[in-house]
């Protein structure tokens, strides 16, 4: 408080002289002692104020709203980055899912190749079995024709040799019976008879 002793003593010395001298002038303007010296302790009261004031509210006053600034001015600056980085991560994770779309798709096509290649080597042993399927059967049928064939041929040889037999009153040799009954069929398959 150095500094408003200092400004109130010159305050004081300067109201002083001011009355001084307005003694000698004798009222100039119209003033007196009295005014004179009030105006001048009103200044000196207003500048004591000013100096007050801004020691007490104003530089504090000052100092909070520039920490303020400063304060303000950081998170800004930590929000743009944060919205940087955040840019930064969205790019990232919109490449890993455009390579997950692409591995996926990749993925799906391997599997319908695989299962299309598998679809086929099923195809391919359905139509090998049912070919030896086809072909087994095939075999028995002609083995159960033939086993057919021979037990009519063996029929018709015992009822022609019955036959034969009745009509000539004779008993015919089996050897006999089996070439006149393969001569006959052989005239039936032929279409001669």
């Amino acid at each position: 408080m150095g500094i408003l002793d200092s400004v109130a003593s010159l305050s004081v010395q300067a109201a002083t002289a001011a009355a001084q001298a307005a003694e000698e002038t004798e009222r100039l303007f119209g003033l007196d002692y009295q005014t004179i010296f009030d105006t001048v302790f009103t200044m000196v009261n207003v500048l004591i104020l000013y100096l007050f004031l801004k020691y007490v509210l104003f530089i504090p006053l000052r100092k909070l709203l520039d920490e303020r600034k400063q304060r303000i001015n950081e998170q800004n600056a930590k929000t743009q980055s944060d919205l940087e980085t955040v840019e930064k991560l969205k790019a990232e994770y919109q490449q890993k899912l455009q390579q997950a779309n692409k591995e996926a798709d990749s993925i799906l096509s391997e599997s319908r190749q695989a299962a299309l290649k598998k679809e086929q080597k099923v195809l391919d042993e359905a139509k090998l079995k049912a070919a030896s399927i086809l072909a087994a059967a095939r075999k028995e049928a002609k083995a159960d024709r033939v086993a057919a064939e021979d037990s009519v041929k063996n029929e018709i040889k015992g009822v022609a040799s019955a036959m034969a037999g009745k009509i000539t009153g004779q008993k015919i040799d089996t050897t006999v019976s089996d070439a006149l009954l393969n001569e006959t069929l052989k005239k039936v398959g032929d279409g001669t008879c």
